[in-house]
């Protein structure tokens, strides 16, 4: 499972058998969230256990990295 970079704790990756749209799953502090890329951005689609304060934080940073992450995941899943 790639794991894309740490933030805060929180690990942002993929699932090796993950699907479009794009999205990174966040895991960390014993919670676990997901963001989806739409449109230009990423937005939470799901979160169980991590504090709001940290999920903004999340938010900006996922956002913030969102070439990175679009690059990783073209780099993993279309060379497969």
């Amino acid at each position: 499972m790639p794991e894309i970079y740490r933030i805060y704790g929180f690990k942002i990756r993929f699932y090796s058998d993950d699907h479009e749209p794009i999205h990174v799953h966040i895991v960390g502090h014993d919670g676990v969230a997901r963001f989806e890329l739409q449109g230009e951005k990423f937005v939470l689609i799901q979160s169980e256990k991590i504090k709001i304060s940290d999920l903004s934080k999340l938010q900006k940073s996922v956002n913030e990295n969102a070439d990175i992450i679009i690059d990783r995941w073209h780099e993993y899943f279309d060379g497969q």
